[in-house]
């Protein structure tokens, strides 16, 4: 899948993460978005995810589910927990330290 970026170098999958866009995140993934594209701030979709969690905070998104279709897709977990709670608990029960 091409990865266009915008101007942070995030691509469609961190946008759609950023926003806990469920949908169009499984969607992205199962057309070959890559999970391993990091944006100027050296983070991933899961990273974008985690961000907006806290400071996007869309009321329609859904985090804790993008969290998980991203684990699933295999994008590498942080070295901690941060997020949410629902995205921190998420992160927990994937093994992620406290």
């Amino acid at each position: 899948m091409d990865a266009r970026r915008n101007d942070h170098s995030m691509t469609a999958l961190h946008r759609a993460a950023e926003h806990g866009d469920d949908e169009i995140v499984r969607l992205l993934l199962e057309h070959g978005a890559s999970i391993d594209i990091l944006n100027e701030f050296g983070g991933t979709a899961l990273n974008s995810c985690i961000w907006g969690s806290l400071h996007t905070r869309d009321s329609k998104g859904d985090y804790a589910a993008v969290a998980e279709s991203l684990i699933e897709a295999g994008v590498k977990l942080p070295d901690q927990v941060m997020g949410s709670e629902n995205v921190r608990q998420v992160l927990i029960r994937h093994g992620v330290r406290a």
